[in-house]
């Protein structure tokens, strides 16, 4: 990075990273214990400026050399007013919570922006008495300007989730405050929070368009049922309610499947049954959509690998 303000702090380096839709501004510093306070004016000026730097994502990382300061509250000797009151004015967290050299942190990593998964202090470096921190960073491109309209929404992608990673951020997560913590709200906000962080590095929210192919049967009591549910649990975080939802949207499918019979019944009671069903089934139907259920000889066949043997056989008989 070609920056005055950045480069003027010594032993340090600042790079900027080009992703997916995305741009990381990464700080690497040397704070040397010897530094002077004309040194820790010019750390606390980039931090300053590097807050309002053009970029997704900032990262300040390295070895700072401050175990007089208690990371917990922020709060050190008062020579160190100045860089901390930047710090915690312009927006920067300290993540790192557990020694890396001896009973002392000294390797700390400021983030702007995001918010670790975890944060984990590994083994020793090589040839170095100080230890490893290793964190993971959610980068999301829902960050970066794109607009939800009315016809999208946005969802995470469950599909190719790996799970087994799921389980091993979790563990990697800071739970300390989780145990200790006196206060409910305390308690449900950390664990949301953690278990969110997790989600968006293995299955991150995406924009997706809606489907107007067909509207789904809702009735309206079951409708406002839902959205009371719905209002009542961002409230309260209370996680029996998603019981009560889960048992309404049962209830509905029920409703719908019972909708679709009643009107596949209609369709051959008619004097024109072809046509009906012809026109009930594009109705259905999406754009390149699989094939949900095939009928053959009287029988309905909705696995997969069987419509396909039926299918197959059904072309070679027409050959």
């Amino acid at each position: 990075v070609e920056d005055e303000t950045m480069n003027n702090v010594p032993d340090s380096l600042w790079v900027v990273l080009h992703g997916d839709k995305y741009k990381l501004l990464i700080g690497c510093v040397y704070r040397a214990p010897s530094a002077t306070k004309e040194t820790d004016a010019l750390l606390a000026k980039s931090f300053a400026h590097a807050s309002s730097f053009s970029a997704n994502y900032k990262i300040i990382a390295g070895d700072f050399n401050l175990p007089e300061v208690n990371w917990l509250t922020s709060s050190g000797p008062q020579r160190f007013d100045e860089l901390l009151a930047t710090i915690d004015c312009y927006g920067w967290q300290q993540h790192v919570q557990t020694p890396t050299r001896g009973d002392n942190i000294l390797d700390l990593v400021f983030c702007h922006d995001t918010i670790p998964v975890s944060t984990y202090v590994g083994n020793r470096f090589s040839s170095s008495d100080h230890r490893m921190v290793l964190c993971s960073l959610p980068f999301s491109p829902l960050n970066t300007g794109n607009k939800q309209d009315s016809g999208s929404t946005i969802c995470r992608s469950y599909k190719y989730t790996d799970w087994g990673l799921v389980q091993e951020l979790i563990r990697l997560c800071q739970w300390d405050d989780y145990f200790t913590t006196d206060s409910l709200e305390a308690l449900v906000t950390l664990f949301y929070r953690n278990v969110t962080l997790c989600l968006d590095t293995v299955a991150p929210n995406k924009i997706v368009k809606l489907s107007r192919h067909r509207t789904e049967y809702i009735p309206r009591a079951h409708r406002n049922k839902l959205r009371k549910l719905k209002k009542q649990y961002y409230s309260t975080k209370d996680i029996s309610l998603l019981l009560s939802i889960h048992e309404s949207l049962e209830s509905i499918k029920r409703l719908r499947s019972q909708k679709d019979l009643d009107e596949e019944l209609t369709a051959l009671e008619s004097t024109s049954k072809v046509y009906n069903l012809t026109a009930l089934l594009k109705k259905r139907m999406q754009s390149a959509r699989e094939i949900p259920y095939l009928l053959h000889d009287k029988v309905i066949y909705n696995e997969p690998a069987t419509i396909c043997e039926l299918s197959v056989i059904g072309l070679q008989t027409l050959v």
